[in-house]
């Protein structure tokens, strides 16, 4: 027979990694943002999967190794980029990858983050090395080149695709040039024919 004293604080020290995995990954309301867009039916699963400890301390301990790999990454990715001489004080289309073997569940998954105020790229199937397709898409937002900033833009998304039950492949964005200069593009005015 389980002990209940023992089952109760194994249940609260979960409780209490997931907090910590939330208050150390990022704010802390990123997982009710996006609770308020699951199901009840989906939202309810989510808490009986914490209260009968599905999740365990070894799976919290790998979801905190991958959001400190993507802050890394994130470091990484901007360095790089400042480096090649990118403006630091342009304003950035941060793209986030997305990808599932199941078109529904991408699709649900854009769609929540449409909500929470991202852009959405179409689909696209990709066959990967194996031969599997998956369906892909992009979620962006526009950013300053900014870790924090896009820190919690990532976490926010993990924590969304690990919830929906697809992929969160990275992000990326694109260099911009400190010299270019918009004003200097003029239209160009068809000729007449003649």
């Amino acid at each position: 027979m389980v002990n209940k004293k023992v089952l109760g604080e194994q249940q609260e020290d979960t409780r209490l990694d997931v907090e910590n995995v939330a208050t150390d990954s990022s704010d802390p309301n990123v997982f009710y943002e996006i609770e308020h867009y699951l199901s009840a039916e989906e939202l309810m699963s989510f808490k009986k999967a914490l209260s009968e400890q599905q999740i365990s301390t070894e799976n919290l301990l790998l979801e905190k190794k991958a959001v400190a790999e993507q802050r890394a990454e994130t470091h990484s990715i901007i360095e790089e980029l400042l480096e090649d001489g990118s403006d630091p004080n342009a304003l950035y289309e941060i793209e986030h990858h997305f990808s599932a073997k199941d078109f529904k569940l991408l699709e649900k998954a854009a769609i929540v983050a449409f909500k929470l105020g991202y852009e959405v790229h179409d689909a696209e199937e990709l066959e990967i090395e194996d031969g599997t397709v998956l369906m892909c898409c992009d979620v962006y937002r526009d950013s300053a080149l900014d870790a924090e900033l896009i820190n919690k833009q990532v976490v926010q998304l993990m924590v969304l695709t690990e919830k929906i039950g697809i992929n969160y492949d990275g992000w990326g964005t694109f260099f911009e040039d400190p010299n270019y200069d918009d004003a200097e593009e003029k239209p160009v005015e068809p000729k007449a024919l003649h």
